[in-house]
């Protein structure tokens, strides 16, 4: 699927929901109605400010529908352990774009704690194996951006923000988007207000 996000001004206010998910290549897909007015919503506000990547969430449901013979790069879909979210029973999925990058190089060299251990590690093996100081950075530079960045990729380890949805009846109805940094009185009461009467029956 094509970006749509390049186009970065109102257009995609004035379409239709119709006409904006033929655009995001969402209709007819056996799934199509059980995506929340909500989460629709939110991707066409992805449209207009690029924000977000609409065509990587639909990248990733497009995967947990099976529609798409692609492999999901973002760690698997799990439920939620959080209290609300999991005393509601909510799975979330992982998306991911460009944006996301600097964040998970950070969780793969554990350079939010303290003692950055694996860091210290590559540091001193790369120390090692080069000769001079524009080597050295050249090098370090490719292992934590490139080497990195490529095994969390292979791995299907990439973090990002959620896709939240529920399932019923064996299948996913795809409420919001939303951010690890979210109170999770937040995302609920947006789900409820946002997907209640659509979808009484998950509540």
């Amino acid at each position: 699927m094509a970006s749509v996000s390049v186009f970065y001004d109102d257009r995609f206010l004035k379409l239709t929901k119709s006409q904006l998910l033929e655009i995001l290549q969402v209709k007819g897909k056996k799934y199509e109605k059980r995506l929340s007015d909500l989460l629709i919503e939110q991707l066409r506000l992805g449209c207009v400010n690029n924000h977000i990547h609409p065509e990587k969430i639909i990248h990733e449901i497009d995967i947990l529908e099976g529609v798409s013979e692609s492999r999901s790069h973002t760690e698997p879909e799990s439920p939620f352990l959080r209290r609300i979210l999991n005393e509601k029973e909510l799975w979330k999925k992982h998306f991911f774009q460009p944006g996301f990058m600097g964040k998970n190089i950070i969780n793969a060299l554990q350079l939010d704690r303290k003692n950055p251990k694996f860091f210290e590690r590559l540091v001193r093996l790369v120390a090692e194996k080069t000769k001079s100081p524009e080597q050295f950075s050249f090098v370090l530079a490719d292992a934590v951006v490139r080497g990195v960045f490529r095994a969390k990729t292979t791995q299907g380890k990439l973090t990002g923000e959620w896709i939240i949805f529920k399932k019923y009846q064996d299948d996913n109805y795809y409420l919001t988007l939303a951010s690890h940094d979210e109170d999770e009185d937040v995302i609920f009461q947006r789900i409820l207000t946002g997907c209640q009467s659509q979808f009484p029956f998950l509540f």
